[in-house]
């Protein structure tokens, strides 16, 4: 590809929010690895662009949530870190964090305001940056220039990517590939 458009925030905070992923991928059962594990984007650096919110933009939008609700995220992370310990599959792992391209009713009628809050500061204003990102790169493309640019975000964020280049930006799909993340 020509360009790698990449996720990662830097910031305290978010290693512990995402502590869960690190610590089963070194669980040997799972059979895991992470993407800093699989690939290694320093050997690529000429062709990467982190196209995510920064570590300070981060934080202040964390600090702007309510105690309450960082200290239930940080009291339910350790949990669930147990929980996965003792019970954890792939394939309890790929029913929770499976996405498909059209939201589920089921999605809609399980959010709530606590949720909100999280989805816009895991996906939202996250999203928004990754968007902008595409979008200058539309922008400046030189004339019918082909350009193949790989986005390495999770797949909760490529709803909303798709969602830009079809209502904004007018494009379709023409061609498509899978890519099995894993297996169970």
């Amino acid at each position: 590809c020509d360009l790698i458009l990449f996720e990662g925030v830097d910031s305290k905070r978010a290693r512990i929010l995402t502590l869960a992923y690190r610590i089963l991928a070194r669980l040997r059962r799972m059979e895991l690895i992470t993407q800093n594990e699989g690939l290694d984007l320093r050997k690529l650096s000429e062709k990467t662009r982190h196209a995510d919110i920064s570590a300070k933009e981060f934080d202040q939008a964390w600090r702007q949530q309510s105690k309450l609700f960082r200290a239930s995220l940080y009291f339910i992370a350790p949990v669930v870190v147990v929980y996965l310990l003792v019970f954890g599959t792939k394939q309890l792992i790929a029913g929770h964090l499976a996405v498909e391209d059209l939201q589920d009713p089921d999605e809609d009628l399980h959010a709530d305001a606590d949720s909100e809050r999280l989805d816009e500061i895991l996906l939202g204003s996250r999203d928004r940056i990754l968007n902008d990102n595409i979008g200058e790169l539309i922008d400046t493309a030189s004339g019918h220039q082909k350009q193949v640019i790989a986005v390495l975000f999770g797949a909760a964020h490529m709803r909303n990517v798709i969602r830009y280049l079809y209502d904004i930006r007018g494009y379709r799909i023409v061609k498509s590939e899978w890519l099995t993340v894993f297996d169970f």
